[in-house]
């Protein structure tokens, strides 16, 4: 192990940041303000939404949404759970996400359907033999 990583992974950092400075800003978008400990338990309701799922260590999840604070906490919620986490670019094509989709073979799919940002079509998978593995996630954030 390098002395640069000293054993700190992104789950620690997660949990270490959100432990340690529970009443601080963590996220400012426009004019919504959340603190770490508002995070966490986002973070906590998508860790249980995803688990239900079938997510958990080595699984994965793909996440369709503009840049926004619920986006990095549903990938920090994956890495809880040793998922990994795809985000798909939201000015994708529909070929483009079900290729993602396909590709990384997650069993959840997120899609940020709130008014801000950019707003492609919903990603819908192809007729094939190898249909699009993401299941849609009814998970809130807010």
């Amino acid at each position: 192990m390098s002395a640069a990583s000293s054993g700190v992974t992104v789950s620690s950092a997660i949990v270490e940041l959100f432990s340690r400075y529970r009443d601080r800003e963590a996220f400012v978008a426009g004019d919504r303000r959340l603190t770490y400990a508002q995070g966490s338990e986002v973070v906590g309701r998508l860790m249980a939404a995803y688990a239900a799922r079938g997510v958990g260590a080595g699984s994965g999840v793909v996440m369709l949404s503009p840049n926004r604070p619920e986006s990095w906490l549903a990938a920090a919620a994956a890495y809880l759970l040793g998922a990994s986490f795809t985000g798909l670019q939201v000015l994708g094509t529909t070929e483009d996400h079900v290729f993602m989709c396909d590709d990384v073979g997650a069993p959840v799919l997120v899609v940020d359907e709130s008014p801000s940002g950019p707003r492609p079509p919903a990603p819908r998978p192809r007729p094939s033999s190898t249909s699009s593995s993401c299941a849609r996630t009814g998970a809130a954030t807010s």
